[in-house]
């Protein structure tokens, strides 16, 4: 009994402590983009548009919409736009949420870009990402690196 508990023991310790902390398991499950959508959640409503990275990510925009709990009707009401590569769809935008896959978010940018009513933009991207400087927020893995920005343009 004694040998059970101790091999249990050393497991939990292992997996909720060393093991969450390493940044292949960090990177893995999405935790910095998921801190960003904690960030947003509450701001969302506020922006007129978000361009997110697809750098290192696999289909960013299901974290994004389980992240910021999106609502179903809303999914439904607001537009989406695809592309299918393969057997699989990469979606390039949700509502207001915009995926940087290649150039594909270029066209919505350049449209906000030249309206002339101020809009607040924000970028989910990697530092330095874009050219981008001075994020009003950062997100850093558990070794202290910065893996995300947000910025506003």
């Amino acid at each position: 009994a004694l040998v059970v508990v101790g091999l249990n023991a050393r497991y939990l310790h292992r997996f909720y402590g060393e093991f969450n902390r390493r940044p292949e398991i960090y990177h893995s499950f999405h935790v910095d983009l998921i801190e960003a959508c904690r960030w947003l959640r509450g701001r969302l409503d506020d922006v007129d548009a978000v361009f997110c990275t697809t750098e290192g990510m696999n289909q960013p925009y299901i974290i994004t919409l389980v992240a910021l709990e999106y609502e179903p009707a809303r999914w439904f009401r607001e537009g989406r736009d695809f592309i299918t590569l393969g057997n699989y769809d990469f979606y390039t935008r949700y509502g207001k949420i915009h995926f940087m896959y290649g150039n594909s978010f270029v066209p919505a940018l350049t449209e906000l870009q030249q309206s002339t009513e101020d809009k607040n933009v924000i970028f989910i991207v990697r530092p330095g990402e874009l050219g981008l400087k001075n994020p009003i927020h950062r997100i850093y893995r558990p070794d202290g690196r910065e893996v995300l920005w947000i910025c506003r343009l």
